[in-house]
């Protein structure tokens, strides 16, 4: 695991926050992990590349990233998650793998907020988790982990959350 603070110049930091946070086409999502587990957890997505494709015009965006992504990713996404009445939510998104092949996950957080990522050290279901690491959204930071291990995201009750998500296959 590991983490890197201001992976992107604070003037690019900027540029795609305020592209991202302005005329980005989001779209509605029931459930943020896509696993349809029964809790409420409402986001905007955006999906760049699916199975190894592009499919937004917008994937170009991710070269940004290249000098820190190395590798094919098979899988891009973006979520917006707003803050919600605390009466209506569950405190942690489901648990979930993205992918189920070896993958490693890259984690960008666009904005400073609350809802933070908890990695844990499980690979299978299990009946207890244990965490690993949580790291809490911080504007220009990245967390890179393996995908193999269960994660989710604290639902923001004081700000946004947005994120980019990248898986990359092991090859």
């Amino acid at each position: 695991m590991k983490i890197i603070e201001n992976v992107l110049n604070k003037a690019t930091q900027e540029q795609l926050k305020n592209f991202i946070l302005s005329t980005f086409p989001w779209y509605y999502v029931n459930d943020v992990t896509f696993k349809d587990s029964g809790n409420y957890t409402p986001a905007f997505g955006h999906t760049f590349i699916e199975d190894g494709k592009a499919i937004s015009e917008q994937a170009n965006m991710l070269d940004l990233f290249r000098h820190v992504v190395k590798g094919n990713i098979v899988q891009a996404r973006a979520f917006l998650q707003l803050p919600l009445n605390k009466k209506l939510i569950s405190k942690k998104d489901p648990l979930h793998i993205d992918r189920d092949e070896p993958h490693t996950v890259f984690i960008y957080y666009l904005l400073d907020s609350d809802g933070d990522t908890i990695i844990y050290n499980e690979r299978k279901e299990s009946e207890t988790y244990t965490i690993k690491q949580r790291v809490t959204p911080k504007q220009g930071r990245i967390v890179i982990f393996d995908g193999g291990l269960y994660h989710t995201a604290e639902q923001p009750l004081n700000n946004t959350r947005c994120i980019v998500n990248l898986s990359l296959i092991h090859i």
